[in-house]
């Protein structure tokens, strides 16, 4: 069962009554800037910790199994039995041109005075062949987009939209160290669109048990056995059986006739 908390009370309160409105959504970077792509970013997921933060003002929720009700400015397309939401919001898409490499970080040894021990010369030593202060070459995988501009499409409330993602100047793994430095969003109306395909592939992951609402469209493949699509998707007790974002389609010409 979903758990829920009081703290969220003022966020549900305020998005009941939300005026939703199809919505295309950019991330600029900086740039320059490049991302981490192990992943796509997510927008539910931006939009849940941005609640998060501001409920729980800063505190980390209490780590369960379970899912937490965390009301987001979005429309609710489907539950499962649990009551795990699938919101209106695709992912983070790059527009134009991609260009992927990797960014190679130093793990270096830390300075001798603060970690090593004497040795028999009165010296400070360190290992750094082998141990915990060997250094190190570590490969990131990094993208960029051409235009330096990643598109989401949501159904959903675009000033409230707007408020939490001002939480937001950096988006990407690996921030710690200068990834994903955001310049602004952008947020505009438009026309009417399944938010959860496009062109011939899914633009989130997507359960097994939401599959009608791909209609006119089928996945070509079999579900696989787990992916993360309520938020927070990182979560593995919340995965369950489905496609990923990017999954191919077909489209069924019976129903779309």
């Amino acid at each position: 069962m979903m758990i829920v908390l009081s703290e969220f009370d003022s966020h549900r309160q305020r998005y009941a009554g939300s005026k939703m409105a199809h919505l295309k959504v950019t991330l600029v970077y900086e740039v320059g800037a490049v991302r981490q792509n192990y992943n796509r970013q997510t927008l539910d997921g931006l939009l849940g910790n941005a609640v998060c933060r501001e409920a729980m003002r800063g505190m980390d929720l209490p780590t369960v199994a379970d899912c937490y009700d965390v009301p987001l400015p979005l429309r609710c397309l489907w539950r499962n039995e649990h009551g795990w939401p699938l919101w209106a919001a695709s992912y983070f898409w790059p527009e134009g041109e991609m260009a992927r490499g990797n960014v190679v970080f130093h793990k270096r040894a830390i300075m001798g005075h603060w970690s090593a021990g004497r040795g028999k010369d009165k010296k400070l030593t360190l290992n750094k062949a082998a141990g915990p202060h060997k250094e190190k070459r570590v490969p990131v995988p990094v993208e960029a987009s051409a235009t330096g501009r990643y598109v989401a499409y949501c159904v959903g409330d675009a000033d409230a939209i707007a408020e939490l993602l001002e939480h937001f100047k950096m988006v990407s793994g690996r921030r710690n160290v200068g990834l994903g430095a955001v310049d602004h969003f952008e947020i505009e109306q438009v026309g009417e669109k399944n938010v959860l395909v496009e062109g011939e592939v899914l633009s989130r992951a997507v359960p097994a048990g939401a599959v009608r609402l791909l209609s006119p469209y089928n996945p070509v493949d079999e579900p696989w056995p787990a992916v993360g699509w309520t938020p927070p998707q990182w979560k593995p007790t919340l995965f369950s059986s489905g496609w990923p974002a990017g999954a191919m389609l077909e489209i069924d010409f019976y129903e779309a006739a």
